[in-house]
């Protein structure tokens, strides 16, 4: 099972609706998730993507907003990876990397949604991460 949530808990609060989960919610409604799955499929493989938000597209400007609570649940999302014994897959290092061949606008449109080019670089960092659980991946992690 193969997890990347946080990002519109973050977009909840920025916005100030009533759905809003702080991080003890946030973390405590995961948690809940990710062991209920654990309950009914011991030998489930969870991995867990960080979420992320950069200075991107009609949002570049809401950065300092969303930044810290975005980072908040990665901090929640990392912890919870290794209370699991999940697969932990760091988006948000893979695109401070990739930012060094090219803008994050080429990667991420829109401060939290990848381009073509952004989802392809996701995909192949999930799979060089899964493949070290999932050894048939092996032959696509190159």
């Amino acid at each position: 099972m193969s997890l990347l949530v946080g990002i519109n808990d973050v977009n909840t609060l920025v916005e100030g609706k009533n759905s809003a989960m702080d991080a003890n919610t946030f973390e405590n409604t995961y948690r809940k998730l990710l062991a209920s799955c654990r309950e009914q499929n011991p030998d489930l493989l969870i991995v867990l993507g960080l979420p992320f938000f950069f200075a991107s597209g009609w949002r570049k400007d809401q950065f300092a907003n969303w930044h810290p609570l975005t980072l908040e649940r990665a901090e929640i999302v990392t912890r919870m990876a290794g209370d699991f014994d999940a697969v932990l897959v760091d988006y948000p290092t893979l695109f401070d990397e990739a930012q060094q061949r090219a803008p994050i606008d080429y990667w991420i449109w829109d401060g939290i949604h990848p381009t073509a080019f952004g989802h392809e670089l996701m995909a192949r960092e999930w799979i060089k991460q899964v493949s070290g659980r999932l050894r048939f991946l092996k032959i696509y992690a190159g």
